[in-house]
């Protein structure tokens, strides 16, 4: 495909989002009910109801699946799966290879895979689980997951040094599955609650996407707009993206990628 591609992003809450292109819906990330307040999980009914969806889960964190999903799940006209190797361990329904009639591909670090139109390339979590390098309608999208620098200011030295080292690995493994082509939409982490923005501005230095939404923010929406602030009066950081800002769930924006 070329040429521009009307994509929809919807913001959840926290790390949940909902992408809309082409007649297709994909859903990450949605968490147990503790982690999705009632304003959010009612944004989620009208986009998931008679869709035709692909659900990818990147870990089992509590803050980002909850099996509670099937139950919204059942409201699509098609779904199908692609989850990480530890929810398939802990929930043996998401061990596939069906679900709600739908096809499971079980997401395993740096194993490619493929469903339908999706092309997915999972990298090890620096926490737990996967993020997903994404080829879909001919652009390249990542999701983090718990993928991020987290170096937590009160850690041990050398956990501190092996999450720096760690989160420098994943983002050369990403810019080789790049090659030579552009990062068109980052979903990534900038944890407000680490000095680093849990990496979020390495990320940008070192990958720079066209677009990019801020993420792990647990609800908190005034925290993306302090990151990308924070962005733009970094010193050399080079190109930035356009940030992707949201300030209610359900809220949305389309970009032509």
């Amino acid at each position: 495909m070329t040429g521009s591609v009307p994509l929809e992003i919807v913001s959840i809450h926290h790390d949940c989002f909902v992408l809309r292109a082409a007649g297709r819906a994909l859903l990450f990330d949605h968490p147990a009910p503790e982690h999705l307040p009632g304003p959010a999980a009612a944004a989620l009914v009208p986009l998931v109801r008679g869709a035709d969806l692909t659900v990818l889960i990147s870990h089992s964190h509590a803050d980002h699946f909850g099996p509670q999903v099937l139950d919204l799940a059942r409201t699509a006209r098609r779904v199908d799966w692609i989850v990480s190797y530890d929810v398939a361990d802990l929930h043996a329904a998401f061990a596939g290879p069906e679900l709600l009639g739908g096809a499971v591909r079980v997401a395993e670090p740096e194993e490619p895979l493929e469903l339908r139109d999706l092309r997915v390339l999972p990298v090890e979590s620096t926490d737990l689980g996967v993020g997903f390098c994404i080829e879909w309608l001919d652009r390249r999208i990542f999701f983090a997951g718990d993928v991020a620098e987290w170096d937590w200011g009160g850690a041990d030295p050398a956990a501190r040094a092996f999450a720096r080292d760690f989160y420098a690995a994943t983002l050369e493994r990403i810019a080789a599955w790049l090659g030579t082509a552009p990062l068109d939409l980052a979903l990534h982490n900038a944890d407000a609650r680490l000095a680093n923005w849990a990496g979020a501005l390495r990320f940008l230095r070192a990958l720079s996407p066209r677009f990019f939404a801020p993420m792990h923010d647990f609800g908190d929406r005034a925290v993306p707009a302090r990151f990308a602030a924070t962005a733009k009066a970094e010193p050399g950081l080079g190109p930035l993206p356009e940030f992707l800002l949201f300030d209610a769930p359900g809220a949305s924006r389309e970009i032509d990628l």
